[in-house]
């Protein structure tokens, strides 16, 4: 009997054993696919800091095409004004030369 407790006890024993095993191989597992997480989140990190500098470029552009198109504007503005004021000035220029036409006209011949 005593080899009969013997082998049970030796198959508990091996049981048990093969049960730790398991168990260390899967925390070992575990801490390799926590491990691979991290190097993924530190990736991560990167990308986002590389994303950052790009959006904030993007925005720095942004603001200085909006100072552009105000200048731009302002510049249209004062183009446009600049046109109609001039369009007054030859428009009496004009009457001016048709007056001396008329009266040099007259007189003249």
């Amino acid at each position: 009997q005593s080899t009969w407790g013997g082998a049970a006890q030796l198959a508990v024993v091996s049981r048990e054993a093969n049960y730790y095993k398991d168990r260390a191989d899967a925390v070992q597992n575990i801490e390799v696919a926590i491990n691979d997480v991290a190097v993924i989140f530190e990736e991560f990190t990167g990308l986002l800091a590389e994303q950052r500098d790009m959006v904030l470029r993007i925005d720095s552009n942004v603001e200085d095409a909006l100072i552009n198109v105000e200048d731009a504007q302002s510049q249209i503005a004062r183009y446009y004004q600049s046109i109609s004021s001039n369009r007054g000035l030859m428009l009496k220029m004009f009457l001016v030369i048709v007056f001396f036409v008329v009266i040099f006209l007259t007189f003249v011949v």
